[in-house]
């Protein structure tokens, strides 16, 4: 970085002596230094002078004006390390190079010339570059006698500025170059080279999903705009990346030449940290060893190979039998396996209008670094980029309460990753997928949760009661959390106070919440989708009461694991 120089004009003017700010007062004052100052060590003539300062409506005293504004900023200047020279036809400021910017700007830059697209001259352009604080003179009055002189010095940025890239590219700072290229991008959006220049950064840094999206931003944005495919040069660069193909040497590569190109946006995943969304892990998860088991050597991704299909398990189970809390728990055992990053997505399969695939998508892409209008507008689109960002970087995706297999189809990377899904419904149409389905907890289990929640000691000293409140839950981990919640809200309570109010099958359910949590409203969730007729049979099964099964006939999973019938479960689910 080299020093702040006295004299700025890339950016608002700017007049400096001493490490301070000078003021210059006055409009014209202004306007009359910034004048000199772009044509700096030359005769500035005293018509252009008069046309800057009045616009072409000058008064009979527009000399003598003149002279008096010249004399005011010498006294400022001297500080500065210029003067003003006054000649026949006009004036001429005399400053060094390295007390201007725009002199130094171009001095770095012919310097970075001479020594070629190496280190030193990738180092000089980026000290030229910023220079650069904005628009040239942008707090004055614009005036035509600059505007050779203003698209000249942008003409010279924008020249710097892919000689940059171009540097960076042979020295092999693909990240620098793909940033430069950006902000140029984001200036220039119809010049077809810059996004070819990115797209060979973006291939020679390893980054080939990107580049072809990039490729497809610039298509659509062509095509939308104006109507026009892209260049033969363009279509080439992206031919070659579809082959794995040898993009051109950027070394040798003249400056890039102005074209017509296409897009805005950020290209997917520049500056963006890997994702890690899983939600907290459960405390005091308790049991399912078994189920535990199979899921983790499942999605291990020591197990699979790099390029196989991705390792598809789908949890489910009726509502509040813990299908979440074993999938969130198993994730993170696995999550060493998955650096890249996990994504962690809502489905809303139990809510009236569950997740749409769209929104999904455009929530994972987010996250995956592509916002604003390189986001693909389309479903199909949007699949395709998703899956090709996990396709180079594999990740656990972890999909939570699925409606079917249709909103998690399109969820699905194509390779290497893997996806856990819990669902109500059993999803079984997904090739390929592991289903594991959950019941209630075994008594021991559900007895061991209980005591992890309301303290061993407690359960212990009033396990009568505390089996009782567990036949009364079913066995159900969200009715046992709900109702442990309570117990332990409520350290002065006998477990006894609870049995008794859960004895009561009318208001079972209205005592079965803590907070947010309640049963009621989880099984609502779960009936909702739930037709007419569908719905009255269900309800219908409930009033049945808790069957008597005989010897050697299964127990049905919400009958509990207590033989005496003892609850009425109104929220039975139907499978």
């Amino acid at each position: 970085m080299v020093d702040q120089p006295a004299f700025g004009v890339l950016g608002p003017l700017q007049v400096r002596a001493a490490d301070r700010s000078l003021r210059v007062g006055g409009t014209k004052p202004r306007l009359l230094l910034a004048t000199l100052l772009l044509d700096a060590n030359q005769v500035v003539g005293s018509d252009t002078l008069v046309e800057v300062l009045w616009a072409g409506n000058p008064p009979s005293s527009a000399t003598a004006n003149l002279r008096t504004y010249v004399s005011s900023l010498r006294g400022v200047l001297g500080t500065a390390g210029a003067r003003i020279a006054a000649h026949p036809s006009g004036y001429a400021l005399e400053v060094a190079a390295e007390r201007l910017d725009l002199l130094l700007f171009e001095d770095l830059v012919g310097r970075a010339r001479a020594a070629g697209r190496t280190e030193t001259g990738a180092a000089l352009l980026r000290a030229a570059l910023d220079l650069w604080r904005g628009r040239p003179l942008s707090d004055l009055p614009a005036s035509p006698a600059w505007d050779a002189r203003l698209r000249a010095l942008t003409q010279a940025r924008l020249g710097a500025a892919e000689e940059l890239v171009a540097t960076q590219l042979a020295v092999g700072e693909h990240a620098c170059a793909i940033d430069g290229l950006r902000e140029l991008i984001g200036e220039h959006p119809y010049r077809e080279d810059l996004w070819q220049q990115l797209i060979l950064a973006l291939h020679r840094g390893g980054r080939r999903a990107e580049a072809l999206h990039a490729y497809t931003v610039i298509r659509q944005q062509l095509v939308d705009d104006l109507g026009i495919e892209p260049g033969q040069d363009l279509r080439e660069a992206h031919a070659r990346v579809l082959a794995e193909d040898t993009l051109p040497d950027p070394a040798v590569s003249s400056s890039i030449n102005t074209g017509v190109g296409a897009g805005t946006g950020a290209a997917p995943g520049v500056g963006v940290p890997p994702p890690h969304q899983l939600p907290a892990d459960v405390a005091d998860f308790t049991g399912r060893a078994a189920a535990v088991a199979t899921l983790t050597g499942f999605l291990s991704a020591g197990e699979r190979q790099p390029d196989g299909p991705p390792a598809i398990a789908v949890v489910v189970g009726p509502p509040g039998v813990g299908k979440t809390a074993l999938a969130v728990h198993c994730a993170h055992a696995v999550r060493p396996g998955y650096p890249a990053g996990q994504l962690h997505l809502c489905l809303g399969g139990t809510e009236e209008a569950p997740a749409d695939p769209a929104d999904l998508l455009a929530e994972a892409l987010r996250a995956l670094g592509v916002g604003g209008a390189a986001m693909p507008p389309t479903v199909h689109e949007r699949s395709a980029l998703y899956r090709s960002l996990l396709a180079e970087r594999p990740m656990l995706v972890l999909l939570d309460d699925a409606a079917d297999a249709a909103q998690v189809r399109a969820m699905l990377p194509g390779s290497g990753s893997a996806v856990l899904v819990t669902s109500q419904r059993r999803v079984t149409e997904l090739p390929g997928a592991l289903l594991l389905e959950l019941d209630v907890l075994p008594p021991g289990e559900a007895e061991e949760l209980l005591g992890r929640i309301v303290g061993e000691r407690r359960v212990a000293a009033d396990r009568e009661a505390a089996l009782a409140i567990l036949d009364a839950c079913g066995h159900l981990p969200l009715a046992i959390r709900i109702a442990g919640a309570r117990l332990a809200g409520r350290p002065g309570w006998p477990l006894g106070v609870l049995q008794r109010r859960l004895a009561d099958e009318a208001a079972r359910l209205d005592e079965l919440r803590a907070g947010d949590l309640e049963v009621r409203g989880s099984f609502e969730r779960s009936t909702r989708r739930l037709t007419g007729e569908a719905a009255t049979a269900f309800q219908a099964f409930g009033l049945l009461g808790r069957p008597r099964c005989p010897a050697g006939w299964p127990t049905p999973c919400w009958a509990g694991p207590v033989p005496k019938p003892s609850w009425t479960p109104s929220w039975t689910p139907a499978f």
